[in-house]
């Protein structure tokens, strides 16, 4: 398909992913933005109805207080005056106050005066909740332990929810004691969803939580709120939300279900605005993809053939000295001229590259035989700095000390030996020195041994990493156990120094066909790090376990080292084998990576695992072997 005609293709194709993107925006984002704002709004409808009649509630508060802490109650209470009654509990009080209850109670739980009262239908009525009589001493409204105390809410009776306040009765001054509890309530009726309405202009609804009336929807609704969940909002079809929230009782739970209708003014008028910008960005879009064509036609699509030709030419004839010469100003030209320069560069980049790639594998090999001869280093400074002790202690002065008595002596040695109190010691003495000698020498002599070993694998570290640059692997029957042994004798004087308990759990392990310096220096590695990691934990009881074993079927040997140090994070359990990647202050990121690459050549894998910062971790080296037949 010709240049041109991909071009056209790709603009028509953009004008209509542009279009197609602009109303997908719209219908995504606006649209959504505009429902989020209507479910906003009918939100903080419903909080400010329930909020409104909170505040109903605080006002029949604020009146009872004022009452309750009023000196003719406090008298009231005390000799239940007449006057008191004939004054204040009249039917002209529940009517102007708009109440439906007031109870004066004594501390006995009497009901001194006061009662139920329909201020709507103006009569008196009986409440169940309410005995006009007496009311039980452990009603939750006459619970006042403090001058300040109150109880204020809604609660439920038989003639439906109602709004209550109980303050306890003092004098004017807010003094005591207590003599009682004022009680007053508010019926919440249609007046009250009403006077609401008018106050948030809002279309509300109120129904008791257990009104059989309520319809099945609100019902649901009312199932859906929690202590977590205060409000909740539901789509009546396209032009209406509804937005339900649920009052508590004075016991904190669900009384009274509000509903708030609220229009969805804003999705019309956001829709009909969306569709004006769709029509608008079509014709838009169609006028500019005409423009795109001319231009794209003039200045892109002719230079481009021109180019792409130029570049087929190069690759066909490999000729990298050709020149394309495009005597341009815009920024094809400018492209073009860069191509020119970027082909005739090319090659001398490649041969840099390579050369950079060379030296960077030496510098590779070079850092992995620093750090695995460091490891063993460490070992080798152990133990000669352990043998140079052992022989400065070796009781040479004690000797000579000996020879001086003996000297003095000599003309009576015998006598001297066997009279006098010094001499006699010098049998005894010479007894305990030479057993001390012998043994200080054996000591001496192991760590010269392991010196002398420790030196031996420095040499075949070196060797190893020698041949392992020539990339000839040699392959020999190794006896495992031995090598997991010598592992941990060249790490044993660290650990010992640094206060690390050394666990091994090697069992019998087969004699099996592979790289023994490699699989050694693996192993090596991982103690050494695995001492770093229980060092830097500080902890009292720093401890390394090796565990070996060998699944017969499997054909593969698992060497486990676990200490219980530092631990590693999640995110590191696998960077952690990266080249130069370390989490060790002053290491340098080669160990690891180095192993886990041995590992791969021998045919195995290097994992990492563990719980997190401050649980340890556990390195586990899996091999494959062949088992060799055992001598018969």
């Amino acid at each position: 398909m010709p240049l041109r005609t991909k071009v056209i293709a790709l603009l028509v194709v953009m004008f209509c992913l542009f279009v197609g993107t602009d109303v997908t925006i719209q219908r995504n984002v606006f649209l959504p933005e505009f429902q989020q704002l209507e479910r906003d709004e009918a939100t903080k409808d419903i909080v400010r109805c329930r909020e409104a009649l909170a505040r109903e509630v605080e006002h029949l508060g604020f009146f009872c207080q004022d009452w309750a802490s009023w000196d003719d109650t406090y008298e009231f209470v005390l000799d239940g005056n007449e006057d008191y009654v004939t004054d204040n509990l009249v039917d002209e009080t529940y009517i102007d106050a708009k109440l439906d209850l007031i109870f004066v109670v004594d501390l006995e739980g009497r009901v001194v005066g006061g009662t139920a009262f329909d201020s709507q239908k103006q009569k008196e009525i009986a409440v169940r909740e309410f005995p006009r009589e007496r009311l039980p001493t452990n009603a939750p409204l006459l619970q006042h332990a403090t001058l300040e105390s109150n109880i204020k809410g809604i609660m439920m009776t038989d003639h439906g929810p109602l709004m209550v306040a109980s303050y306890p009765v003092i004098t004017s001054e807010n003094k005591g004691p207590i003599r009682g509890t004022l009680i007053m309530g508010r019926l919440l009726t249609e007046r009250i969803a009403e006077q609401l309405r008018e106050q948030t202009r809002v279309d509300l609804h109120m129904w008791p939580v257990t009104d059989t009336a309520m319809p099945e929807e609100d019902r649901v609704a009312l199932g859906a709120l929690s202590p977590s969940n205060l409000e909740s909002i539901v789509e009546r079809g396209d032009n209406l939300l509804a937005a339900y929230s649920a009052s508590p009782d004075i016991h904190g739970a669900p009384v009274v279900l509000l509903r708030a209708d609220v229009p969805r003014e804003i999705s019309r008028k956001g829709q009909s605005a969306m569709r004006f910008a769709t029509s608008s960005v079509f014709v838009a879009g169609f006028a500019t993809l005409i423009v795109l064509l001319v231009l794209t036609q003039w200045s892109v699509v002719g230079p481009i053939s021109r180019l792409t030709k130029h570049a087929t030419g190069i690759s066909a004839s490999g000729d990298l000295n050709a020149q394309l010469k495009m005597e341009r100003s815009d920024e094809v030209g400018v492209l073009a001229g860069e191509f020119d320069l970027m082909v005739t560069r090319l090659a001398e980049l490649q041969r840099s590259l390579v050369d950079a790639s060379r030296k960077a594998g030496k510098a590779e090999v070079a850092s992995d035989v620093l750090h695995n001869v460091g490891n063993v280093l460490n070992s080798v400074n152990v133990s000669a700095t352990k043998a140079v002790e052992q022989v400065r202690d070796i009781g040479v002065a004690d000797v000579a000390e000996v020879a001086k008595l003996l000297r003095q002596h000599k003309d009576d040695l015998g006598a001297f030996l066997n009279d006098d109190e010094k001499g006699k010691l010098i049998p005894s003495f010479l007894d305990e020195l030479g057993t001390h000698l012998v043994d200080e020498q054996g000591t001496a002599l192991e760590e010269l041994k392991s010196l002398a070993a420790n030196v031996d694998h420095i040499k075949e570290v070196v060797n190893m990493q020698q041949e392992y640059a020539k990339a000839a692997d040699v392959f020999e029957v190794v006896h495992l156990r031995s090598v997991v042994d010598d592992a941990v004798r060249i790490n044993d004087a660290a650990m010992r120094r640094h206060g690390v308990h050394l666990e091994v759990n090697a069992g019998d392990l087969p004699d099996v066909r592979t790289d023994s310096h490699r699989v050694l220096q693996i192993v090596v590695n991982l103690l050494s790090n695995a001492k770093y990691a229980t060092s830097a934990a500080n902890h009292s009881d720093k401890a390394i376990r090796v565990e070996a074993s060998a699944d017969d079927d499997a054909n593969r040997v698992s060497i486990q080292v676990s200490d219980n140090g530092v631990g590693i994070a999640p995110e590191n359990l696998t960077r952690i084998f990266s080249h130069g990647y370390t989490t060790r202050e002053k290491g340098h990121g080669f160990g690891l990576h180095s192993a886990a690459i041995a590992a791969k050549e021998l045919g195995g894998t290097l994992t990492a695992e563990s719980d997190g910062p401050g649980h340890g971790a556990t390195f586990v080296l899996e091999l494959p072997f062949d088992m060799v037949p055992a001598a018969i």
